[in-house]
């Protein structure tokens, strides 16, 4: 699956109080905002920790971006698009933990989510051309790991933009853990997770109706993603979803939306691209990663 040009269709509530210490940077595609409570926080020393623990964060999810970006031209991703059938890629241990992850979801969601649409991507435009595009007969099961490496089983291209998103909001959350950031919200454009004892307000937006927002939620200790099948593809058929069902291998239907929250970002990212490929927003594999839908909307009549 892929989410590129969707656009966000959470937000958080604007906070009086306490303080918060909020900076934002473009990145993985969108704005990535990461706020800290900072209660009882007012010495200069401890302001600096923070904006150290801030940095840290960033790092982070410009590592992942680097990683396993489609488009960077020597990220893992890249360099597994480019090898030959059979040959070994050594990859990063993060990019074989995502690989992972994507592999159990394929198998769980009988491959609705399947990280080699990218074929079917760059076919309709939605990604750029690559040396490596095929248009050949499809395997079932065309990339294995082994160990800290990804080996073809025949030419296929990989896209890790249905994951990797919440991946990276989760190793920011990770940067904060680790400098001893206890409060917390790292929003990626939309796919966001919360650390701390205080529950932050999100307000959920209506991906047809901009303006509206529907639903208010309070999330503690938990991430929230959202995807929406917008039209980002015209030629003569008319618009068409930027989000491809790995079952069929075609476009999800127009104007369905999901925001689903779960334990990471990483599960909540991918599976909302298993329920907007099926079509089920009560998909058994919700209750598998103790996740739940929060916001569905079906396709456009």
């Amino acid at each position: 699956m892929n989410t590129s040009g969707v656009k966000p269709i959470s937000s958080v509530a604007p906070s009086t109080a306490p303080r918060y210490r909020r900076r934002a940077k473009p990145l993985l595609g969108t704005l990535v905002e990461i706020s800290i409570r900072m209660a009882g926080v007012g010495k200069q020393t401890d302001i600096l920790r923070v904006d150290r623990a801030i940095d840290a964060a960033f790092a982070e999810i410009a590592e992942i971006h680097r990683l396993m970006s489609f488009h960077e031209a020597h990220s893992d991703v890249a360099r597994i698009n480019g090898a030959a059938a059979g040959i070994p890629i050594m990859i990063d241990a993060r990019t074989t933990e995502v690989l992972q992850c994507a592999h159990r979801a394929s198998k769980a969601s009988h491959y609705a989510f399947d990280c080699t649409v990218a074929t079917e991507l760059v076919a309709h435009g939605l990604l750029p051309s690559y040396p490596g595009s095929t248009s050949g007969a499809r395997h079932r099961a065309p990339w294995f790991l082994r160990e800290n490496y990804c080996i073809k089983r025949a030419p296929c291209l990989l896209d890790l933009g249905g994951i990797a998103k919440g991946y990276a909001v989760d190793c920011a959350i990770g940067a904060l853990l680790r400098h001893e950031i206890e409060d917390a919200l790292v929003n990626a454009g939309g796919d966001l997770r919360h650390i701390g004892s205080v529950a932050e307000l999100v307000h959920l937006r209506d991906a047809r109706h901009p303006g509206h927002l529907p639903l208010a939620i309070k999330l503690r200790c938990q991430a929230l993603a959202s995807s929406v099948a917008g039209g980002l593809s015209c030629d003569a058929a008319g618009a068409r979803s930027a989000l491809i069902d790995g079952v069929s291998r075609r476009p999800v239907a127009l104007g369905t939306s999901v925001s689903i929250v779960a334990s990471t970002c990483m599960e909540a990212d991918l599976l909302t691209k298993v329920v907007l490929a099926s079509g089920d927003p009560q998909h058994p594999m919700l209750e598998r990663y103790g996740a739940h839908v929060v916001h569905y909307c079906g396709p456009i009549p």
